[in-house]
């Protein structure tokens, strides 16, 4: 039941965005959307930036497995492809800004997974200057990604992810999944 709750809210919050988009969502539209109480929604989610950016971790962790991807070129490609499919809803969630910004939690999010992964796979920790790249890549992936969203770049899914595939560090490059070092 707790997660069939979960997901009644993510459901909500999904619907509200594409009708009135996210900056004018508030808690009370989100819990008379999803038929809960105030308390309810507090016991799954602290605000509306904590469903939008619960929403995009699954889609995050839905990618980044072993049966979808062996890549970050092949990431790219199921995000860009996923971008196509969630265009609106994710144009109106980029006008989140500040540090509760979608933007901002990718960059997060995306640094936080793909070092976990590279760590499992390598069998050690990253260095402090694999780290700093990694940083500054997941950043710049979130922002890049949000520009081609919002239509700054005229690429197809299988280009925006060739050409951010280009950018990826060179250490970084190759399998995943413990194909490499």
């Amino acid at each position: 039941m707790p997660e069939r709750t979960r997901l009644v809210i993510l459901h909500a919050f999904d619907e509200l965005v594409e009708i009135v988009g996210f900056s004018k969502i508030t808690v009370s539209m989100l819990c008379e959307e999803a038929g809960v109480s105030r308390a309810t929604f507090y016991r799954y989610f602290k605000d509306k930036y904590d469903v939008m950016n619960y929403n995009y971790k699954q889609m995050v962790d839905t990618a980044f497995t072993p049966e979808r991807i062996d890549t970050f070129e092949d990431l790219f490609l199921i995000f860009y492809q996923m971008g196509r499919t969630y265009w609106q809803p994710l144009v109106r969630m980029f006008d989140s800004t500040g540090i509760n910004s979608l933007s901002h939690f990718i960059a997060d999010y995306s640094y936080e997974a793909s070092k976990k992964i590279i760590e499992e796979n390598w069998g050690r920790p990253l260095t402090e200057t694999e780290r700093l790249k990694l940083r500054v890549f997941s950043g710049g992936c979130s922002y890049m990604y949000e520009d081609w969203i919002r239509g700054k770049y005229e690429m197809t899914p299988e280009e925006a992810a060739h050409a951010l595939y280009m950018t990826v560090p060179e250490e970084f490059k190759g399998y995943l999944w413990g194909g490499k070092k």
